[in-house]
């Protein structure tokens, strides 16, 4: 898996539609999205089969997230969900099908740009 910057749109059954920036560098993927959900975790991909497994914590603010869109009454506080999905090497532009505590949801990455640096350089040569 490339480092850097990725978009994340996602549709699910309690969850809706939504859009996120993802940023991953170092094992480690941060990020934030359209309905104020902040995404914080750990990705690694195995060299043998270049599949990535992504382990990532969703938080939501006070009163939001996808307990509020579904009318459930969302807490108070800050509240979150935690997430893994094991993605194939070839996963960009491409859905992937998961379960949330919500219901399925599908999740469709696109790779943005590199990391300002060395590491931006070499994937920018890529991608020419």
């Amino acid at each position: 898996m490339r480092e850097g910057f990725y978009s994340a749109r996602f549709k699910g059954e309690g969850t809706g539609d939504g859009f996120a920036i993802l940023v991953f560098m170092n094992g480690v993927v941060v990020g934030a999205s359209s309905n104020d959900a902040t995404y914080e975790g750990d990705y690694k991909t195995d060299a043998e089969t270049g599949h990535t497994v992504i382990a990532i914590s969703v938080t939501y603010p006070p009163g939001g997230g996808p307990k509020a869109k579904r009318g459930d009454g969302a807490p108070p506080v800050a509240w979150g969900v935690d997430l893994t999905s094991i993605v194939p090497p070839d996963f960009e532009g491409k859905p992937i099908v998961g379960s949330s505590p919500f219901g399925m949801i599908e999740v469709v990455f696109k790779y943005v740009r590199g990391l300002p640096g060395a590491a931006a350089a070499e994937d920018d040569d890529e991608e020419a």
